[in-house]
């Protein structure tokens, strides 16, 4: 869940990184986006250093390419489980993903709209 915001002193850019040193940050954008998944990945979702790389990526990734990735990932969720049944451990991948990147507002619209049947996506 992201941090909340309660100063302007609370607010934080990516610090400079030696491997990305030209203006363009895309590059930059998508290691800290892999390295924020790995770390989770390895060591645990609950391991806070790990958060270190999603305010990085947050803030040097245009939103249309994290809205993209949030909305790609609810749908690759709940397709895994529909596919493999919901035990299906790998499925969670996607999950946690979705979680990360969705604003909490959106999920509950598309599960509402999963349940009524009007779920524009193809699961």
């Amino acid at each position: 869940m992201p941090e909340m915001i309660k100063s302007p002193a609370d607010i934080k850019t990516a610090p400079f990184d030696p491997r990305f040193p030209n203006q363009n940050q895309t590059r930059h954008c998508y290691q800290s986006y892999l390295d924020f998944h790995r770390c989770q990945k390895v060591r645990g979702e609950k391991y806070e250093p790990c958060n270190y790389f999603m305010r990085v990526y947050k803030s040097l990734c245009p939103n249309e390419w994290v809205e993209k990735h949030c909305y790609q990932s609810y749908l690759d969720f709940h397709r895994c489980q529909k596919v493999r049944g919901e035990k299906y451990e790998p499925c969670n991948y996607f999950m946690r993903v979705y979680k990360s990147l969705c604003p909490n507002e959106w999920v509950e619209k598309w599960d509402t709209q999963r349940s009524e049947g009007t779920f524009p996506g193809r699961i």
